[in-house]
């Protein structure tokens, strides 16, 4: 996938449709196939079908919540940096739902950053406040908080988008 080249792309979407297709019962890599599908159709450059997946990574794991990818986080990041404010209210309810299994200093940064925006957009500045305060106190953060693993899960590198924003206020 990472390739980037075309026909590589497309035949890694004919093996996953095909693991969809000949083991319709296998729960545990499911959401991980959405999940790629919808990588590759963001590095495709199609939005509306990377989205649909990663939706459908999000709603099977509702179903099979011991299956985990980082789906949500990466659908509510296009949701907000592409300001389809018709899903607002669903990435609010799916990124507050997740705060509390946040393990990684970056995930924290990311979730946090996003719910300051969505409630700035919302108009409620005291929370969004609060929640800019923890993405910048996670981004700055110099461990990950694990024992044998201190540097994995930190913010290597700040995103603009969020920044801009989150720096407002």
């Amino acid at each position: 996938m990472y390739t980037k080249d075309n026909k590589l792309l497309k035949i890694a979407k004919e093996l996953l449709q095909k693991v969809l297709d000949d083991y319709p019962d296998n729960n545990l890599e499911k959401s991980s196939v959405y999940k790629t599908f919808g990588d590759i159709f963001l590095l495709e450059k199609n939005l509306e079908k990377a989205i649909e997946y990663y939706r459908k990574a999000i709603d099977f794991e509702k179903v099979y919540p011991n299956v985990k990818t980082n789906s949500d986080i990466i659908y509510s990041e296009l949701i907000i940096k592409n300001k389809l404010t018709n899903e607002y209210l669903n990435v609010e309810k799916i990124l507050e739902e997740k705060i509390s299994g946040l393990l990684f200093p970056i995930d924290k940064y990311k979730v946090f950053s996003m719910l300051a925006i969505l409630n700035y957009y919302n108009s409620n500045i005291q929370t969004a406040k609060g929640y800019a305060l923890l993405a910048n106190e996670n981004a700055q953060a110099e461990t990950s908080g694990l024992r044998y693993h201190k540097h994995l899960g930190i913010v290597s590198e700040r995103d603009d988008f969020f920044d801009r924003i989150i720096n407002k206020l």
